[in-house]
């Protein structure tokens, strides 16, 4: 084993103990999104609120999503939309975070050097 898989294991470990943290404590977790947002617009005097607003939106939409993924039972799919209490989506098309490759996802080969770099 490499040590680059080794640190991958290690990572992967962390943040499944990070994801269960999360799923126990979930309402302190969004007690904690919603405190940090309403500190910071307060320090900006309400100057972001609605980019405040959203970020607390997202992260809580994270949250609902990472309990989702690991039901007891569950599929991981969540069967629905998020909707933030506006009623409208949680997110929009193209803005979601990537999520890190799986184990079968293509790798770059580091040895090899792109033509297009210019190296």
């Amino acid at each position: 084993m490499s040590a680059f898989d080794n640190l991958k294991g290690k990572a992967s470990g962390l943040f499944g103990k990070a994801a269960d943290a999360v799923r126990d404590h979930e309402g302190q977790v969004k007690q904690g999104i919603e405190k940090a947002g309403d500190f910071v617009d307060r320090k900006t005097g309400g100057k972001y609120a609605e980019r405040i607003d959203a970020v607390q939106q997202k992260a809580s939409g994270a949250v609902n999503r990472l309990r989702a993924q690991h039901r007891p039972g569950g599929t991981g799919a969540t069967g629905g939309t998020d909707t933030t209490s506006t009623g409208t989506a949680a997110g929009t098309a193209g803005t979601e975070t990537p999520s890190a490759p799986t184990e079968d996802a293509q790798q770059p080969d580091p040895t090899k050097v792109d033509p297009d770099l210019g190296r």
